[in-house]
């Protein structure tokens, strides 16, 4: 059971406005927002009616609470300091702050679907977090600006590589730009990180399936053994070589089956290349290659280079030498979530087998994801470890310009890359 402690003086944030909020927020009243988005008046006795009024007023207090108190209020006493001085000298001040014109559009209707969104269920939570929520500004702002109106309202500079835009767009107005702000204020930011494998865990999980393997011999079932294989080479390689899940299934089968060595040789350790494919988070290319390394054994006894080549093997018997390392019947890559089944129902097998390597009420399908669980235990592990911040980052291809990424034929880029194995060793060795 969770409990949320609100210091009294804050109580009572966001369920009122307070003196002088109206002054510098831009605002238009609950009854006229209504008749402006509908055309007529309220009509209490109407359910539909009421809840939108009471979104409306939601969405002013939460444009009016875009600023702190003792902001509204510094402002407040000097805006009153301010009217004094033209009493005084006998003219107005400030010029009056409405009525708004007939055209005006706050950007309303996207408030109303940002906190309509806040109040449905999220995938992991009872309501959607902002993160979610504010995808729905996103969307408005795209159709305004993918429409002839935003076409032809929007002003253009640009200035060598930046551009700057000017535009008319409803969702980015003042006001809206306050409602956000507020918004974002009121509800908070919640992020799910998926939980860290433990190296305890992950020697576990090694066991299992090393049990499982010689099962699948025993059985003599090529395509069990391959099943098994998949499974082992999808935990230990991403922990290893600190991949994202979603990255493993990029792997190219028949550059790999070049950068495995499972000896020493002139000095260099027994390793593997792990060649990838495609299109990678936050870049422009449409497909890119990426090639990093990781020891065949670690430290502690993981051995990704062995159920690599278990897997190598399995595949060679059923004359599958190209492609994808994890491929489906007709070839295909699999996705990462070709992998949920298995890597669940191992965690589950392994928490029933093993309870004490798992903190207490740990929830496997909630807590544990095929994202980023194996990273986020490497680079844990790594950290204890000593591994130095700049190798940790050039193995998660953290800052680094775009520079991991392979251009030219692999086979020459393998050769080339062999200079940066030290770095990329100085991180799994240790694992």
């Amino acid at each position: 059971m969770h409990i949320f402690l609100v210091a009294p003086e804050e109580a009572k944030n966001f369920r009122h406005a307070r003196a002088g909020d109206h002054l510098f927020c831009p605002f238009e009243c609950d009854y006229c927002t209504f008749h402006r988005l509908k055309g007529r008046p309220p009509d209490m006795d109407n359910q539909t009616d009421k809840i939108l009024m009471i979104y409306l007023r939601r969405a002013n207090l939460d444009a009016f609470w875009s600023r702190a108190t003792s902001t509204v209020d510094g402002l407040r006493r000097l805006f009153e300091q301010q009217v004094l001085i033209g009493e005084m000298f006998g003219f107005e001040r400030f010029g009056a702050p409405g009525p708004y014109g007939r055209s005006y559009d706050s950007g309303i209707r996207t408030a109303i679907g940002v906190l309509y969104e806040s109040r449905r269920p999220g995938r992991h939570e009872k309501v959607k977090k902002f993160s979610s929520c504010r995808k729905v500004r996103s969307l408005s702002t795209n159709m305004y600006n993918a429409s002839a109106q935003g076409s032809s309202s929007n002003l253009v500079w640009r200035a060598e590589k930046n551009r700057y835009v000017a535009t008319s767009c409803p969702s980015d107005s003042e006001w809206h730009f306050r409602f956000m702000m507020g918004f974002h204020s009121r509800v908070g930011e919640r992020v799910k990180q998926d939980a860290a494998f433990t190296i305890e865990l992950m020697l576990a999980l090694q066991v299992m399936f090393e049990e499982e393997y010689q099962c699948a011999l025993v059985g003599d079932t090529v395509q069990g053994r391959r099943e098994v294989c998949e499974n082992a080479v999808f935990f230990i390689l991403s922990f290893c070589a600190s991949l994202r899940g979603f990255e493993v299934p990029k792997i190219v089968l028949h550059e790999l089956r070049r950068m495995i060595q499972l000896d020493e040789v002139n000095g260099v350790p027994p390793h593997l290349g792990i060649p990838m494919r495609g299109r990678f988070k936050q870049r422009v290319q449409e497909t890119g290659s990426i090639l990093c390394y990781s020891v065949a054994t670690t430290a502690s006894g993981l051995k990704p280079g062995l159920w690599v080549d278990r897997l190598l093997r399995c595949m060679a018997e059923l004359g599958i030498t190209a492609g994808w390392l994890f491929q489906k019947a007709n070839r295909e890559p699999k996705r990462m979530s070709d992998f949920g089944d298995r890597f669940y129902s191992s965690l589950l097998a392994l928490q029933e087998k093993e309870p004490a390597l798992f903190e207490p009420d740990t929830n496997i399908l909630e807590d544990f994801g095929l994202a980023r669980s194996a990273r986020r235990g490497a680079t844990t592990r790594a950290t204890n470890a000593g591994v130095s911040p700049s190798d940790i980052e050039w193995q998660n291809r953290w800052n680094t310009g775009g520079s991991e990424f392979v251009r030219g034929p692999m086979r020459i880029r393998y050769a080339e890359q062999k200079q940066m194995m030290p770095t990329f060793l100085r991180f799994s060795s240790p694992l």
